[in-house]
């Protein structure tokens, strides 16, 4: 199951780099951050797996929460080769709840992506914060009653 999509690209024209961000549950892919990376590794096949630029474990804050209320994370970038250059592919696992992940896709020129994409990239990992659905449904819940009065 999908949500909307929110998306996030660089300002500089043509942009450098693009990520895209969708909500997942599903309990197919694996039951952690980790393990859903290690399985879109193996699927890429030894050769592909060759083209693993960096992978690292992060921690994604709790909306309003303490430094140490964060949300499991990983993220992986390949390089991609394209017709004219080089390109650099990520993915972003956070996982939310026992079923549920927020999935980062990102794209990037590799040029741009070394000239201050990546930087840009992990400051906005770093301040990235994330309300639980739950905290959120009982806001809009009370927005409407507070409507409805």
């Amino acid at each position: 199951m999908c949500s909307s999509d929110l998306h996030v690209v660089d300002e500089a024209d043509p942009p450098g780099w693009a990520i895209t961000f969708q909500q997942i549950s599903t309990e197919e892919l694996g039951d952690t951050a980790g393990t859903r990376i290690d399985a879109f590794v193996a699927s890429l096949g030894a050769e592909q797996a060759e083209r693993v630029r960096s992978r690292e474990t992060l921690g994604i804050r709790l909306f309003k929460g303490t430094e140490d209320q964060v949300y499991p994370a990983e993220l992986i970038y390949l390089d991609v080769p394209l017709e004219d250059e080089l390109g650099v592919s990520g993915l972003l696992v956070i996982q939310i709840e026992p079923t549920t992940f927020i999935y980062g896709t990102l794209f990037a020129v590799a040029e741009a992506f070394e000239a201050g994409g990546r930087e840009t990239l992990a400051a906005l990992f770093d301040s990235l914060r994330i309300e639980p659905t739950t905290g959120r449904r009982l806001s809009e819940l009370g927005r409407i009653e507070q409507g409805s009065a």
